[in-house]
C-alpha cells in the first residue's frame, strides 16, 4: 500500500470520528436543552403552587378565629380521662363558657 493510499485512509477515519463525535454532542446538547426545559417547567410548577400555597395560608392567618364549640362533649371526655371530680369538672366547664 503506497503512502498517499495510507495518508487517505487515515484521512477519512479520522474525518469519520470527528462527525461521530459532533453528532455525539449535538445529541448531549439537544438532551441538556431538554433537560433544562423540562427543569423550568417543573420550577414554574413548583412556584405557582408554592404562591397558591401562600395565599391559603395567608387567608387562613387572616380569618378570625372560629368561637368555641357550645358542645362539651370533648370537654367531658378530656375530664374524664384525668378522673377529674364532678365538682372540680363543673367548674372547669363554668371557667370555658366564660
Amino acid at each position: 500500500m503506497s503512502l498517499s493510499t495510507r495518508v487517505f485512509l487515515v484521512t477519512k477515519r479520522v474525518q469519520s470520528i470527528a462527525s461521530k463525535t459532533a453528532c455525539v454532542r449535538l445529541t448531549h446538547s439537544l438532551s441538556d436543552k431538554e433537560k433544562a426545559a423540562e427543569a423550568r417547567y417543573f420550577n414554574e410548577k413548583d412556584q405557582e403552587l408554592l404562591e397558591s400555597l401562600l395565599k391559603k395560608m395567608k387567608a387562613h392567618v387572616n380569618d378570625k378565629a372560629p368561637a368555641p364549640s357550645s358542645d362539651s362533649s370533648h370537654v367531658d371526655k378530656i375530664l374524664e380521662k384525668y378522673k377529674v371530680s364532678p365538682t372540680d369538672a363543673a367548674a372547669v366547664k363554668a371557667a370555658l363558657k366564660k
